[in-house]
C-alpha cells in the first residue's frame, strides 16, 4: 500500500492512501473469511460456508464497512511507524473515499503533538515584577471578621438596626394601584452599606410593620427593580417586613476558639491571627503568581505561533461541558437550561466555552515551551504552582 503524507495547518496530518484493485480484492477476501467464521448454513459445517454463498448473505454495506476500516488501520499502522517523530494523537476524522485509476483512493486527517513556534526573541525581555504577598492589616481583619460570621447567632429583633438581617415583601403597584409585580428577599448588613437608600428605608423600622414608599428605578439598586416583562410601570412598591434578626458576631475567646476551629496548636487570638496571616499570604501568594504568569504569557504569545489540534481542544471542551453539567445537577439540569436560554444562546455559549478551552490549551502548550527554553529541569506539572514558581524564579526582574 502506497500513501502520501501532507502537513496540515492546524497541527495536523493529511493521510491518503493508494489500494490497487488488487489489494482491495485480498481485503474483501480476508472481510468474507471474518464473516465466515462464524455463518451457520444448513448442509455446511459452522465456520465452514463457501465465501461465495458468505458473500450473498452478508450485507454487501457491513463488508465495504469492514473492508474500510481494515484498510485504514493498516495504512495508519504504516506511516505510524515510517514517521516515529512525529507525535500523532486521537483518531482519524473528515474520511473520504474515491475511485480514481482503477485504485481506490482514501484520505483522512490524524491530528499531531501541538505545534509551538518561535517567531522572534522579543518574549527574552519579558520579565515578572517581584510579588508582594504579605497580608495587609485590613485583610486579616476581613478575614477575621468573615470567619466570626460563619458561626454568628442570629438573635430575634423587633427593631431593624445596621447588624440585622430581615426580610421584606416588595409590592410593585402601578399609578393605579395595580400589582405589577411581587417578590420577597432577605437583606443584609452588605446591601444596607452598600445601597444607602435600604438604610434610609428600613433602619429604624419594626418586625411585621408595613409601609408604601415611592418607586424611581433610577434610585433603587438592581436586586430591587421592577421585574414585569409585560413593560408595566411601578410607580409605589408596598414592603411588609418580617423575621428580623439580628447579627451577634462571637468573640475569639478561648473556649470559642477551640469549638469553632479544635485545633489544639490554635488555643489564642494571637495564634489564630498568625495562622490566618500564614494562609492569607500563601492563598495570595498564589493568586498574584498565576496572575503574573498569565500577564507574561499574554505578552510573550506574540512572539509565537501556537497550533493546538482539534482533537485536543474537543477533549478539553468535553471536560468543561462535564464539568458545568454537574454544577447544573446532572444531564437533565443541563438539557433545561439550554432550554431555558433558547437555541441562540446556546449555540453562543457553547462557541465561547470552545473558544475558552482552546486558549487554555494555547496557553499550557506556550508555558511549556517557555519552561524549555529558560532551561528549567525536572519541572513537576503535577504539584500546583511548582511550574510557575520556577518560571517566576527565572524571570523575576
Amino acid at each position: 500500500m502506497e500513501y502520501v503524507l501532507e502537513q496540515g495547518k492546524a497541527s495536523n496530518v493529511k493521510i491518503t492512501l493508494t489500494v490497487t484493485a488488487d489489494d482491495m480484492t485480498s481485503y474483501k477476501k480476508k472481510a468474507l473469511e471474518n464473516f465466515q467464521k462464524d455463518m451457520k448454513e444448513p448442509g455446511f459445517r459452522e465456520g465452514h460456508v463457501p465465501l461465495d454463498i458468505v458473500e450473498k448473505k452478508v450485507n454487501p454495506a457491513y463488508v465495504e464497512m469492514w473492508v474500510l476500516e481494515e484498510v485504514v488501520h493498516a495504512g495508519t499502522k504504516q506511516v505510524i511507524e515510517e514517521h516515529n517523530e512525529k507525535k500523532f494523537i486521537g483518531n482519524i476524522y473528515d474520511l473520504n473515499r474515491e475511485e480514481k485509476d482503477g485504485n481506490t483512493m482514501i484520505s483522512f486527517y490524524l491530528d499531531v503533538y501541538p505545534e509551538v513556534v518561535e517567531n522572534n526573541k522579543n518574549w527574552e525581555k519579558e520579565t515578572i515584577d517581584k510579588i508582594e504577598d504579605t497580608p495587609t492589616p485590613e485583610e486579616i481583619e476581613d478575614t477575621l471578621t468573615n470567619l466570626r460570621k460563619q458561626y454568628a447567632d442570629y438573635k430575634q429583633v423587633d427593631v431593624i438596626n445596621e447588624n440585622c438581617v430581615f426580610k421584606v415583601k416588595f409590592v410593585m403597584q402601578d399609578k393605579d394601584g395595580n400589582e405589577v409585580d411581587t417578590w420577597s428577599v432577605y437583606l443584609w448588613k452588605e446591601e444596607m452599606t452598600e445601597f444607602p437608600i435600604i438604610k434610609t428605608l428600613f433602619a429604624g423600622k419594626k418586625d411585621k410593620e408595613e409601609f408604601t414608599t415611592d418607586y424611581n428605578e433610577k434610585d433603587f439598586p438592581p436586586m430591587l427593580h421592577n421585574r414585569n416583562k409585560d413593560g408595566k410601570k411601578a410607580t409605589k412598591v408596598v414592603c411588609t417586613i418580617s423575621d428580623v434578626r439580628e447579627v451577634v458576631l462571637p468573640d475569639f475567646s478561648a473556649e470559642n476558639i477551640k469549638k469553632f476551629f479544635g485545633n489544639d496548636d490554635v488555643t489564642t487570638e494571637e495564634q489564630l491571627r498568625e495562622k490566618i496571616t500564614e494562609l492569607i499570604a500563601k492563598q495570595k501568594r498564589e493568586m498574584l503568581l498565576m496572575q503574573a504568569v498569565d500577564g507574561m504569557l499574554n505578552k510573550a504569545a506574540s512572539s509565537f505561533t501556537i497550533i493546538v489540534p482539534k482533537t485536543l481542544v474537543e477533549e478539553e471542551k468535553k471536560t468543561r461541558m462535564k464539568s458545568l453539567e454537574e454544577r447544573m445537577g446532572g444531564a437533565d439540569g443541563m438539557k433545561q437550561y439550554f432550554e431555558k436560554i433558547g437555541e441562540e444562546e446556546g449555540k453562543k455559549m457553547h462557541t465561547e466555552i470552545e473558544t475558552a478551552a482552546k486558549q487554555s490549551l494555547e496557553k499550557f502548550f506556550l508555558l511549556k515551551e517557555i519552561v524549555e527554553k529558560l532551561g528549567i529541569e525536572s519541572p513537576d506539572w503535577k504539584t500546583p504552582m511548582d511550574v510557575e514558581n520556577k518560571v517566576y524564579e527565572k524571570m523575576m526582574k
